[in-house]
Order: structure tokens, then C-alpha cells, then sequence
């Protein structure tokens, strides 16, 4: 698990290390990255489910408090230093989904979420609907019911309204930057999306780097 941890993040990284045009006379970039961005937000998504369900935790709930503290109030906290801090620089810098305002950013921010100035923080968001919902989730409609709601929910167009439309992109694990490419790629990105879960777990579990032997790895292993 930590292996696969560690994957994702390597391509979360390489995801955000060109923000906005790729560099000069690389035309594999774009590409590659937009083939990252398919899965490896929800692959993190997964590797959560997988420990949740391994460990119990799907079924007997998170103390809502507890992940409201966890989750909720550093979205509260980024969310609204993101968006006070654009809305001086937008006349000094480019600044990306900038604010019209202090109350469209703030209405933006925690409901007309598909304008949103903060469109980082969702995944702060999308932990705590799972974890909260999960656990009723199961006991009314099973694993497969599960299944059937993800379907359900990649074929309709949900609206970008509280991060709903991230949510249950999430729910299917595919990633919103390919759905909103349009029907002609949903197939695509449906079989790519849900084949590369147990793919990459399953390469995880059968490859991974040999152990460091740094000096004095035996008083502090590694």
C-alpha cells in the first residue's frame, strides 16, 4: 500500500508540474499527462476504500466529527485563503478561475462549485461524503448496488453544484478532466479508468524497490 501511496503521488506531482502551456517542442507532455489524469486522482480514492474495507471502517462509519475536523475546516481554511488572497492579485498577476467578488467567490466556493476559485480543496470534500455515506451506502444496497449507483451516476450529467460532479466522478473513478471531453471517449475512459485500479495494485503488490541498507539502517531501519 505504501508503494502504491507513493506511486500516486509521483503522478500527482508530474500532473501539476506544468501549470499551464508545456514547455517548447515537448509534445509528449500533454498527452502523458492527460492519460495521468484519468486515474491517478482516483487511485488514491481506492487505495482509501481498499484499506476502509480491509480494516472494517466502511462498515461501522467515521465519527462525522472527528473527519468534519479533519476534512472540512482545512477546506474552510484553504478555500478562503485561496480566494481572499486572488482577489488583490488578480490585477497584478494571472491568476486562474479568479473571483468576481468577495460574495460570487464566496457563493462559488461552497456551491456554484464548477466556478469555484478554489478548485483545489475539492478533494477535501469528497473524503468526507464518502466516509460519511459510505457506511448507510453498503447496508442498503451491497457492493454490487455500489456498482449500479457509479454507473448510474458516470452516464448522468450531474451539475457542478457543492462538488456533486466531482463526487460522483470519484464514486466511478474517472477522472472529470476526461468526462467533460465528451461521449465520443466515455467508453474509453470507462474501461481505462476502472481497468487501471487492480492493475497497478496488482503491480504494486508483485514489484517494488529493494530495501535501503543506509548506514546504520539496523538501530533505525528504513
Amino acid at each position: 500500500m505504501d508503494r502504491a501511496k507513493g506511486l500516486a503521488i509521483l503522478l500527482v506531482v508530474f500532473g501539476h508540474l506544468v501549470a499551464r502551456e508545456d514547455p517548447a517542442r515537448v509534445t509528449w507532455c500533454g498527452p502523458l499527462r492527460m492519460v495521468v489524469y484519468l486515474f491517478h486522482t482516483p487511485f488514491f480514492f481506492y487505495l482509501s476504500g481498499y484499506v476502509a474495507m480491509l480494516s472494517g471502517a466502511a462498515g461501522r462509519g467515521a465519527d462525522p466529527r472527528r473527519r468534519a475536523l479533519r476534512l472540512l475546516l482545512p477546506f474552510l481554511g484553504f478555500g478562503s485563503a485561496i480566494l481572499l488572497g486572488k482577489l488583490p492579485l488578480d490585477d497584478i498577476v494571472a491568476v486562474d478561475n479568479p473571483p468576481t467578488g468577495l460574495a460570487d467567490g464566496i457563493w462559488a466556493l461552497f456551491w456554484n462549485t464548477g466556478h469555484s476559485p478554489a478548485t483545489t480543496v475539492w478533494d477535501l470534500v469528497a473524503p468526507f461524503v464518502f466516509s460519511a455515506a459510505l457506511p448507510m451506502l453498503l447496508r442498503t444496497f451491497g457492493i454490487p448496488g455500489l456498482v449500479v449507483l457509479g454507473v448510474v451516476l458516470f452516464a448522468v450529467r450531474v451539475p457542478a453544484m457543492a462538488r456533486l460532479d466531482r463526487i460522483s466522478d470519484i464514486l466511478f473513478s474517472l477522472s472529470p478532466a476526461w468526462r467533460r471531453r465528451g461521449g465520443r471517449i466515455q467508453g474509453l475512459a470507462l474501461g481505462h479508468g476502472l481497468l487501471s485500479m487492480p492493475t497497478l495494485h496488482a503491480l504494486m503488490r508483485a514489484w517494488g524497490p529493494p530495501a535501503l541498507a543506509w548506514p546504520g539502517s539496523d538501530v533505525f531501519p528504513i
